[in-house]
Formats: structure tokens, sequence, C-alpha cells
């Protein structure tokens, strides 16, 4: 199955959506900004390589570098819109 799925990524927690491929929610709710929790998220959800994650704009504060890293290395492909 494919999936969708929206973070907005904050210093501490992670807020997500999941949506199937046409746009029904499969999953809502928040996790630690951890390497860790970004692998039990991948995990508990039997995410698929190559799902695109979108992630909010770039702030200035915001771990968009370490988060983008997290979910290549899971395999998952972040996108950051202009």
């Amino acid at each position: 199955m494919k999936f969708y799925i929206g973070l907005d990524v904050h210093s501490k927690r992670t807020t997500f959506c999941i949506q199937d491929a046409h746009g029904q929610p499969v999953a809502t709710g928040e996790f630690e900004t951890t390497a860790a929790s970004f692998r039990d998220f991948v995990r508990q959800y039997e995410l698929p390589e190559g799902t695109v994650v979108a992630l909010e704009p770039i702030h200035r504060w915001l771990p968009s570098p370490f988060v983008s890293r997290q979910l290549s290395i899971l395999g998952l492909c972040p996108h950051v819109p202009p």
C-alpha cells in the first residue's frame, strides 16, 4: 500500500498524519523527535521504502537536516516544499 506522510517537526515532539493513496487518513499522532522514535514510527506503521514524507518549510531553528537524514537512512523520501 502506498502512503503519504506529513510531519510537523519541533525540537522535542513531532506530529504526524499518514494518508493512503486516496488521501484518506490512516493514522495521526505524535512522537519524540529522536532517531529511535523515527525508527519506531517507521516500524510501527510498516512504511515501505520510498514513502514520501512532507516536512514543514525550514525554519531557522528546525532540525530539518537531522530529520531529513533520519528519514533517508530509513529508506523514506523527505520532501520540504519551497
